[in-house]
């Protein structure tokens, strides 16, 4: 995760951060801290501590998408034992059967579109980093 020190938030806010990221609600950071609610409040409309949720929510959206892409190697083997059962001959639940086809179809269609998010991410960077470039040099 990229590094939260130069944001220049205390150590309680950086827990704050990561309580957030992790799924707490409001009522159970301030409970956690031993902080009032206006305390919280205040901290979320710092700069300082808006980007440290971006980058706290980016990091955690990547692990999910790298999450997806590592369960397509045991979907595509529920995919492919799905594709290899006897049509004429099929004994079993065909409800179970159906139900493991539609998830490893969802996972593997959520994967693809975290893909193409991460890669949409890094050629935006790329550009705003061109950009930003291009416009350092006209100032120049």
């Amino acid at each position: 995760m990229e590094k939260l020190e130069h944001l220049g938030l205390k150590d309680r806010e950086l827990v704050a951060v990561a309580k957030f990221v992790q799924g707490a609600t409001p009522g159970e950071i301030c409970e956690d801290l031993g902080i009032n609610p206006t305390t919280l409040m205040r901290w979320r409309s710092k700069p300082a501590f808006i980007e440290a949720m971006r980058i706290g929510r980016d990091f955690v959206w990547s692990m999910v998408a790298n999450r997806l892409v590592d369960e397509c190697l045991s979907t595509t083997a529920v995919v492919r034992e799905m594709r290899d059962l006897p049509v004429d001959g099929f004994v079993g639940d065909t409800k179970v059967a159906n139900v493991k086809l539609s998830a490893s179809r969802l996972l593997l269609e959520y994967a693809s579109k975290a893909q193409d998010m991460e890669n949409f991410k890094a050629r935006l960077e790329a550009l705003e980093a061109r950009v930003a470039g291009e416009s350092n040099e006209n100032i120049l």
